[in-house]
């Protein structure tokens, strides 16, 4: 029986501890291949905070995911196998995707099964190693932005440096809007270098500055969760009309207390008086292949980190954990 190697965890908690590299597990095989499914054969796959959210769900984890769990959403990858009646994809195809949502057999492994409509091609002119990056992240700004801003409007981004932040700065650029983020001062020069005008949180009072400047902004992302009174002030910084999406935050008793009562409870009753959308994205292959063509035209870049090999994945997950990583961190698999 053929084998591979992946890294797993048998039961929840901090990946950094708990994730072991097995190296006979099975193959999956093309026979094993449901309707609408991919077989593929992993090049990069790189991280994303919800890798590690999701193994630190305790009992969630558990009754989620079947034990021992391969974590992993993206990747960039070869067609092995394909069961479809979509001749879209074909064995041998360069593909890059997401999964898009907890599964037990991730992307951190040789082989791993999808389904089809988590992939597309790589564009002409993006290498592989950056199509990794391409997945989560890029979603998960450009649905933050896209259906909801129009061209001339401003955004502000809380977290302007890391993966979705980079990614939403020349999305909301790309769409015809003026941006502002926070980001620390190492990483400012990169943000301003994407478009974005800076707020340096490591040397003022970000709410300060923001009720400083009035109702500015008609959009705004919150990737960190780490201004505890973002939303509920959001009426001091933003106008009337602005929505108020959240994306990112600590998977803490407090931080889930905030965000349902950030989505539950009315304005009238002492919440926020802005619209309020926890972020839930969703992966679409057309979306996927609109993303790519940006890279490949030049009017969008993949800002990596850091690479890693497929046996230093612990130290990639140490990294993630920082909250440092400027861009996506990719891992090596071969």
């Amino acid at each position: 029986m053929a084998t591979m190697r992946a890294w797993q965890y048998s039961s929840p908690g901090e990946l950094e501890s708990t994730l072991r590299l097995v190296t006979d597990l099975p193959k999956p095989s093309a026979d094993s291949l449901r309707q609408e499914e991919v077989l593929i054969k992993t090049l990069y796959a790189s991280l994303n905070p919800a890798d590690r959210m999701v193994a630190n769900l305790g009992t969630f984890t558990k009754l989620r995911l079947s034990l021992p769990v391969t974590p992993g959403y993206d990747f960039c990858d070869l067609v092995e196998a394909v069961n479809t009646s979509d001749t879209t994809l074909k064995p041998g195809d360069l593909v890059f995707g997401c999964l898009g949502h907890p599964v037990t057999h991730g992307t951190l492994s040789e082989y791993f099964i999808g389904p089809t409509t988590c992939c597309a091609r790589v564009s002409s002119g993006v290498r592989a190693e950056e199509a990794a990056g391409l997945g989560s992240a890029a979603i998960t700004a450009y649905q933050a932005l896209a259906p909801f801003i129009t061209s001339g409007q401003r955004v502000f981004i809380n977290g302007g440096s890391g993966g979705v932040g980079l990614f939403a700065i020349q999305f909301a650029k790309i769409l015809g809007a003026e941006v502002t983020v926070t980001c620390s001062t190492r990483n400012i020069e990169l943000c301003q270098e994407l478009g974005a005008d800076i707020i340096d949180y490591t040397h003022c009072n970000v709410l300060d500055v923001l009720k400083q400047r009035g109702q500015e902004f008609d959009h705004v992302i919150d990737n960190v969760g780490n201004i505890p009174e973002l939303y509920s002030l959001a009426h001091l910084y933003t106008n009337p009309n602005a929505r108020f999406i959240q994306v990112g935050g600590q998977m803490s008793s407090m931080q889930l207390f905030a965000v349902a009562r950030n989505t539950l409870l009315p304005g009238f009753l002492g919440g926020g008086k802005r619209a309020y959308h926890l972020s839930m994205p969703k992966v679409d292959r057309e979306e996927l292949s609109a993303l790519a063509d940006f890279v490949a035209q030049g009017r969008a870049r993949i800002v990596i980190d850091q690479h890693f090999k497929f046996e230093d994945t612990i130290q990639a997950f140490e990294k993630l954990k920082t909250g440092r990583a400027r861009g996506k961190i990719i891992i090596s698999i071969y």
